[in-house]
């Protein structure tokens, strides 16, 4: 390959990997950004999902609601659903469901087996709808941050693998002199997202970090309590 091919070879990988880049940047946005219309309507879910976590699942001081408690409060949140227009808009059709069907079923015994299972089926629902508005409203930083950093991470030590096998093989003179300039080519555009993908992993990592931290102390008050 002369000079102009290999010139050719080279703005078109940066090409490349600047598009990817972009590629990465945008979906990252339309992923964990909201705009004001959707915001609004994340905002006021997660109003009625507060209110919905701290009456089902765990109070103000992050202790478990008792099922007799749970249960005592679903009625009356059926009964606040039914008397609004808007309540219902805000809630996920499966969590809707289940509260229709604990609402009117006719045993509202904690002791039926199967009522039991429906109850703590949707104490489970509550909670994951929970974390994932939080998670969207980035007001939930472990999950979300222990996702992103596991794979920002593992993509960036897979890239630096295959760079370092390919200069091996290089430097071993496995390849030909086209075949050289080509992977050498997608090294460097490779190059280009490990750099991107760096600056990100320093950007966020502090998030990663405190997250951990905050789960340990979490794991710790509840292994004082037992």
């Amino acid at each position: 390959m002369n000079l102009i091919d290999n010139l050719l070879l080279v703005i078109f990988s940066t090409l490349i990997s600047s598009t990817i880049c972009i590629y990465l940047q945008i979906k990252t946005k339309k992923l964990f950004t909201l705009n004001d219309y959707d915001l609004n309507i994340y905002k006021r879910k997660l109003e009625i999902y507060s209110y919905l976590y701290t009456g089902l699942v765990k109070d103000q001081l992050g202790n478990r609601k008792e099922l007799k408690d749970s249960l005592h409060f679903v009625i009356q949140f059926c009964k606040e659903i039914i008397n609004s227009k808007k309540i219902h808009y805000f809630i996920s059709p499966n969590c809707l469901q289940i509260l229709n069907v604990i609402y009117n079923c006719q045993s509202k015994d904690i002791n039926d087996k199967h009522f039991k299972k429906k109850l703590q089926f949707l104490i489970y629902v509550v909670e994951e709808d929970y974390n994932k508005i939080l998670i969207k409203l980035d007001l939930s930083s472990l999950k979300k941050a222990k996702k992103i950093y596991s794979l920002m991470f593992t993509l960036a030590v897979s890239i630096t693998v295959f760079i370092t096998f390919q200069l091996i093989k290089i430097y071993l003179k496995l390849y030909s002199y086209t075949e050289q300039a080509l992977i050498g080519s997608i090294c460097s555009a490779l190059l280009v997202v490990l750099a991107y993908i760096s600056l990100y992993l320093v950007e966020n990592r502090f998030i990663f970090f405190k997250s951990r931290h905050q789960q340990a102390k979490q794991s710790k008050k509840q292994r004082e309590k037992v």
